[in-house]
């Protein structure tokens, strides 16, 4: 009777997806390039994204770029 008995999933846009989704094509192009790349640390990114209006905490940003945010969920 509760073979396929499962919590439901809710699913959330992690603030950095938000972010990215957000954004003008081009912007969303260097957000996107500035998370993979190698001459980012973290916590440069994270400055850099809130001086200029985009209120993201360092925690956001390593969850996403350590693929532990809602983003790598299955």
């Amino acid at each position: 009777m509760l073979e396929n008995l499962n919590p439901t999933t809710r699913q959330y846009s992690c603030k950095i997806n938000t972010i990215i989704s957000s954004l003008a094509e081009a912007d969303k192009k260097i957000l996107v390039e500035a998370l993979e790349s190698p001459l980012w640390n973290n916590s440069a990114l994270t400055t850099a994204l809130n001086e200029r209006g985009l209120k993201v905490s360092r925690y956001s940003v390593d969850s996403h770029t350590g693929k532990r945010c809602s983003c790598w969920r299955t």
